[in-house]
């Protein structure tokens, strides 16, 4: 019996983290328009991020004043632990795990630690606008 209270507490904390997960993936599901990325130019094109229910992450470059796509790219996403979605088999300057800073239903605000030789070299922000589910 005093074995059982332990194991009762370790599930629920489980539980706990996992549906915490489990909601930062609802939230993140949808399409996302980048509003800010510091490593471009102030006059951002317009790019689109959508994150698939089945862990596909699609890029969309659109046109200016155009809902017409212009180009798409595929990659993978995932959260690894709670606050940081590691992005792969995208563009080489996006695959990382990112640091989730913000996320809500509006506003979504990722940072990437940077590396050169292994050592820190500062970091990259991207924020974005929810568009659509």
């Amino acid at each position: 019996m005093k074995f059982l209270l332990p194991i009762i507490a370790s599930l629920l904390i489980l539980t706990t983290f996992s549906s915490c997960s489990k909601d930062q993936e609802n939230l993140l599901v949808g399409t996302w328009e980048i509003s800010h990325d510091d490593r471009l130019p102030e006059e951002l094109p317009r790019v689109q991020w959508r994150f698939t229910a089945d862990f596909q992450l699609i890029r969309l470059d659109l046109p200016e004043n155009s809902i017409i796509l212009q180009s798409e790219q595929v990659g993978r996403w995932e959260f690894t632990k709670r606050n940081r979605i590691t992005i792969r088999e995208f563009e080489n300057s996006y695959n990382g795990e990112w640091f989730v800073q913000t996320i809500n239903s509006r506003i979504l605000k990722i940072i990437l630690q940077l590396e050169r030789d292994g050592k820190p070299a500062g970091q990259s922000t991207i924020e974005f606008t929810k568009v659509s589910q």
